[in-house]
């Protein structure tokens, strides 16, 4: 029963992820941006090899971003920024509190 629970709520988290990150780079929503960056921190904190995949989210991300405003030159390294940070903060935080107390 549990396995079933933590295989339900990943495939939550995931689903929600993908569906903001997708609201985000098309459409402009700063809050499905900022949802996605929070999940983002989240999976970070729990497991900290999830900070590669989802560099590479980020990195589509930025690229589809910047491919749906031509006209914006720094669209792509915003949206890379408020996805990136939480999971970087995350990994500093935990970083430096590993360091410190331990």
């Amino acid at each position: 029963m549990i396995t079933f629970l933590a295989l339900f709520g990943a495939g939550t988290l995931l689903f929600l992820v993908l569906r903001a990150l997708r609201r985000f780079a098309v459409h402009g929503s700063t809050a499905e941006g900022l949802l996605a960056g929070l999940a983002f921190g989240v999976l970070v904190l729990v497991k900290p090899l999830l900070l590669i995949p989802v560099a590479a989210l980020v990195a589509i991300s930025a690229v589809i971003t910047a491919r749906h405003r031509p006209g914006e030159p720094g669209a792509a390294v915003a949206a890379a920024s408020l996805l990136m940070f939480p999971a970087a903060a995350a990994t500093a935080s935990s970083a430096f509190l590993i360091w410190r107390l331990g």
